[in-house]
């Protein structure tokens, strides 16, 4: 039996127990008080369903606004507990009909434990402060959701979703403000005020979707190109590719921020951008000359070409400081660092692992300032630590050097038309 058939066998199990927790709740508090907790149990759960995405991966359920404003409402613990048990086995009852046993118990994890996160703050919070405001309660029950979910989506579970707790930061604002506004307008009017209050969250969700499309899609042009110099015999295939592997790891092993980092990828995939030269009388491309080889006319040409596509002046001036390609002279910072030391790496190694000890003793050999030693360094323990950073980065390239490999450009111009009149030629580091 698969794993996904196995989540689905496991799917009626948890709606039966869906049913048998909604009849403790109307045989406990009789009917009216039952179609209260079914309908708070049931916005609950879809609501666990409802993912808002966060930039650079990972997500936050929009139910998690409810989930802080229900242990502020004026149902007992009891009643709180029938709702969090039956909207959590609704969320897992919907996952495992998609997704396998081990994805359910993640999911699982995560939801149950910021349920409990939640009540558990507001139960202290009012120990402590017993005449607290409904929004006094409300921030309490925000601080222990947020605190935990984000110790468990980025420490605890290791094979689940890591959320980086900056680019977080915003969706968590999001759904506590709506948390707090549930909360309140529960409070002053009554439930039915709450589900108005809650409509901003669709707005907000659409929004952050829009957001996370268009990062994706900055993303997937960085890499188009990237691609460009390979496609013109200017660069080996998947040489931009494996490099941002490469740059990623040693920026994060270095401790860069998510903007620092994203920035160092970005400048090495498009380091050979500049070899691409263009004439500047009819902003066409033109056939490759020497210059291209000369590390510092392509930077320079690179960053001009950034510039003049609208990329932040950060990565086009990271481009043009990097003069990557070559490691001569001192690097101007730890981040040229870094993406000199992606490429080199990289031009040595190519898409042989067997190359990878010729290319750490060669930049071993030859960084001679701080930046560049640290920058080696990190690569080295990288390396030592984890030897399947260079199968990865291969595999990564690979990809793309599959696809282009054999690729006939001159059938891609409808109509006879011309292409880039480009002249292939093989780089050196």
């Amino acid at each position: 039996m698969s794993a996904p058939d196995s989540g689905r066998r496991l799917s009626p199990v948890l709606v039966a127990a869906v049913g048998v927790t909604v009849g403790a709740a109307i045989a406990a508090t009789g009917p009216d008080r039952a179609r209260v907790l079914v309908g708070v149990a049931v916005a609950l759960g879809v609501g666990l369903l409802v993912t808002v995405p966060v930039p650079w991966g990972g997500s936050v359920p929009i139910g998690f606004a409810l989930a802080m404003a229900v242990p502020t409402t004026p149902l007992t613990l009891q009643e709180q507990g029938i709702v969090a048990v039956a909207a959590l086995t609704i969320a897992l009852a919907v996952t495992a009909n998609r997704h396998d046993l081990a994805e359910v118990g993640r999911v699982g994890s995560r939801l149950a434990l910021a349920l409990l996160a939640a009540g558990a703050a507001v139960f202290a919070f009012d120990l402590v402060v017993p005449e607290a405001t409904v929004l006094a309660r409300a921030g309490a029950g925000i601080l222990g959701l947020v605190a935990v979910d984000a110790l468990v989506t980025r420490w605890v579970l290791v094979d689940g979703e890591h959320l980086e707790l900056k680019s977080a930061a915003p969706v968590h604002l999001t759904l506590a403000c709506a948390a707090a506004l549930i909360a309140v307008a529960t409070d002053q009017v009554g439930v039915a005020m709450a589900a108005v209050a809650g409509l901003p969250l669709l707005i907000a969700r659409f929004s952050f979707l829009r957001y996370a499309s268009a990062t994706d899609t900055l993303g997937q042009t960085v890499q188009a190109l990237g691609l460009v110099p390979e496609l013109a015999g200017l660069s080996p295939l998947g040489h931009s590719e494996r490099t941002a592997c490469y740059a990623d790891v040693v920026a994060g092993e270095l401790g860069f921020d998510r903007a620092t980092r994203q920035r160092i990828v970005t400048a090495s995939r498009l380091h050979r951008l500049g070899a691409v030269p263009l004439d500047d009388s009819t902003g066409e491309a033109v056939p490759a000359t020497d210059a291209a080889d000369d590390h510092t006319t392509v930077a320079v040409q690179g960053a001009s070409i950034l510039r003049d596509v609208g990329f932040t002046s950060e990565v086009a001036d990271l481009v043009e400081s990097a003069k990557a390609g070559s490691l001569e002279g001192p690097a101007p910072s730890l981040e040229a660092a870094v993406v000199r030391v992606a490429v080199a790496f990289d031009m040595v190694v190519g898409d042989d692992p067997d190359l990878a000890d010729r290319g750490l003793s060669l930049l071993t050999g030859v960084a001679r300032d701080g930046a560049t030693r640290r920058a080696t360094a990190a690569l080295f323990r990288l390396i030592a630590d984890r030897p399947a950073t260079v199968t990865d980065a291969i595999a990564a390239g690979d990809r793309f050097r599959q696809a282009a490999s054999g690729l006939d450009l001159e059938s891609l111009v409808a109509g006879g038309g011309d292409i880039l009149p480009f002249t292939r030629r093989k780089s050196a580091l």
